[in-house]
């Protein structure tokens, strides 16, 4: 009977010291480079950045911190603070603003497409079929802040090359600052707005595709920025960002990879 408790005693104390071990193992492997990168992304693509980011940790144990903010918002704060290793922005005007603040290297990597569509309420009962269509008078239209917003901006952009942005804007009953407020406002009862396909997440809505030779679709945009302390690592990232095994989680969440033919006009 000693001998067995004995024996109880050796094997549990064996077991526990192999745990501390393996904890110890695993500690080091999921963060072996030491090294932290601040990844300043638009809000568009929290989802797939999330993931991405998630997976480079694993692979390469580089801890990363997310921070999400509009892409508009994100370069307003890389100009006042300087902080931040790596800019992903939800289009590629956005970047090449940044770029021309001096703020991310000027050559980005281009990762997945952003595709604008038209919301509507289910059924559609103002008939609203075309872009044109949102300047037609008693028509209720909520749009996107421009100032904080990519897809706001695309927006803009649309409408203007129509010729119709001033009577759009006589009809833009709100500017929320977020793609949930966006959504709120829409099933409150406006009746149309522009957003980002891969942004909605209800079904009580009507999606209409707006034609590729009058959509303004944005590409989202990757790179490092001037100030960084650790170039090499900030270029890592970017290029896994750039790399199959993340475009595929792009694609799993919405975002038809870059590049694909079907999206350029």
């Amino acid at each position: 009977m000693r001998f067995l408790t004995l024996t109880i005693m050796l094997l549990f104390f064996t077991m526990f010291t192999l745990t501390l071990v393996y904890a110890d193992e695993q500690d080091f492997q999921t963060n072996s480079s030491g090294k932290t990168l601040l990844v300043s992304s638009g809000s568009g693509q929290t989802e797939p950045m999330k993931e991405v980011c998630w997976l480079y940790e694993n692979q390469t144990g580089t801890k990363i911190d997310l921070n999400i903010l509009g892409s508009i918002s994100q370069i307003y704060e890389m100009s006042t603070n300087h902080t931040g290793d790596v800019y992903v922005s939800g289009g590629t005007a956005e970047y090449a603003n940044a770029s021309k603040q001096g703020l991310v290297n000027p050559s980005p990597a281009l990762i997945a497409y952003r595709i604008p569509v038209i919301l509507v309420q289910k059924g559609n009962p103002k008939n609203i079929t075309t872009l044109e269509d949102f300047a037609d008078p008693g028509i209720n239209v909520v749009l996107a802040d421009p100032s904080k917003s990519a897809t706001a901006r695309a927006s803009n952009l649309i409408f203007s090359n129509l010729g119709i942005l001033d009577d759009v804007n006589k009809n833009v009953q709100m500017r929320p600052g977020t793609v949930e407020e966006l959504i709120d406002a829409m099933k409150n009862g406006m009746d149309a707005t522009i957003i980002a396909r891969e942004l909605i997440t209800t079904k009580d809505l009507d999606i209409i595709d707006i034609p590729i030779d009058k959509n303004k679709v944005m590409v989202i945009a990757a790179g490092r920025t001037t100030y960084t302390k650790d170039p090499d690592t900030a270029q890592d990232f970017v290029n896994f960002l750039n790399s199959s095994a993340s475009k595929e989680i792009f694609e799993k969440d919405g975002f038809p990879p870059y590049p694909d033919c079907g999206y350029i006009k």
